[in-house]
């Protein structure tokens, strides 16, 4: 994947997602100033550079109040474990989700998704990872760590990986109990 590349599967997801769920507000961290691109970070203390842990790729919000129904982290073209642990431990050690200069309100009907991109699907190593990091989660006691459900998944190609991610998102919805009509 060359730098020129990188994002832009990630921005057509976030399209997709806006064409799908369009109750939603979803936001992303790809493409250009178009509609919904922009920096969502997961940050402690400040609001600031230096308190920033991670820039999260897409987030599904309520339109009335904020409510962050889904983070989605995709890895474009791998799934390495210690990728798949940063983006989920950045996330989940945060105090709290902004966008731009709105805060985003995390709780149990929030959900975390990591995806990546895997040749060999990795189920056994992807239950391990999801397995330990929840027992992390819980003593994490942080803002973000009252996430109500996370999602380590791994896709065999790109091509597979918009409508896995999609899937995904509509189950986040249903579990958040805020779907729209």
């Amino acid at each position: 994947m060359t730098t020129k590349s990188h994002g832009q599967l990630t921005a057509r997801i976030a399209n997709q997602l806006q064409l799908k769920f369009k109750a939603y507000n979803i936001y992303h961290d790809h493409g250009g100033a178009e509609g919904g691109a922009g920096r969502i970070t997961s940050y402690f203390g400040k609001k600031e550079r230096a308190y920033l842990l991670s820039f999260i790729d897409i987030a599904i919000v309520e339109r009335d109040s904020n409510r962050l129904v889904a983070l989605i982290e995709i890895e474009e073209t791998e799934d390495k474990p210690k990728t798949l642990l940063g983006d989920a431990f950045c996330a989940l050690m945060g105090e709290g989700v902004k966008y731009h200069d709105t805060d985003l309100t995390v709780g149990a009907w929030t959900s975390l998704i990591v995806v990546g991109v895997s040749k060999l699907l990795h189920a056994t190593r992807a239950e391990y990872i999801f397995e330990h990091l929840e027992a992390a989660r819980a003593g994490l006691g942080t803002g973000n760590a009252r996430v109500g459900h996370v999602v380590i998944a791994g896709v065999p190609t790109q091509s597979k990986l918009a409508a896995h991610v999609r899937l995904l998102a509509a189950e986040a919805i249903k579990r958040s109990g805020l779907q729209k009509r």
